[in-house]
């Protein structure tokens, strides 16, 4: 034996590849996640197996980065950040009123409510998807940061 083993040869050489590969690993997998941030609609409406409330199709292509769960349209007023899908359980005109204030371009609604006709026509006129889903707000939300929408939908709290 050249004695190599005891001074960092060939034996430690496999250890160091591993390492740098690990590395590339990380690197890529940060690289993806950011990829993933942001997500269309058709990628939202199978990741909370949602449905488009029917005449609140996307004419474009609406990508969101960021997901809010909130049923107090204070706090949405107060935190929500740009291009975030809000989920809520609140059934009523004020819903689209808000997400017209704050630029919101889709909502879905939990828990298998629907929209009444009113937020329906409010939302077609203002460009406003809709979308519905049985799963409960918690659920949509899990599986939302689950699909890669992994940014907070709300601005930092101080």
């Amino acid at each position: 034996s050249d004695g190599s083993a005891c001074y960092g040869g060939p034996s430690f050489a496999q250890p160091r590849r591993q390492n740098l590969n690990r590395t590339r690993i990380r690197f890529t997998a940060r690289i993806l996640r950011a990829i993933m941030d942001s997500m269309d609609i058709n990628g939202i409406k199978q990741a909370i197996e949602a449905e488009i409330v029917e005449g609140t199709e996307p004419e474009s292509g609406v990508e969101i980065l960021s997901a809010c769960g909130a049923d107090l349209m204070s706090d949405v007023m107060a935190f929500v950040k740009d291009q975030v899908l809000l989920l809520t359980g609140l059934i009523n005109v004020q819903v689209i009123r808000t997400a017209m204030l704050m630029d919101i371009q889709a909502v879905c609604f939990v828990r298998g409510k629907a929209p009444n006709p009113e937020m329906v026509e409010l939302a077609k006129e203002n460009g406003i998807v809709l979308l519905r889903t049985k799963l409960p707000m918690f659920l949509a939300c899990g599986k939302l940061y689950e699909a890669g929408v992994r940014q907070g939908g709300v601005r930092k709290i101080d």
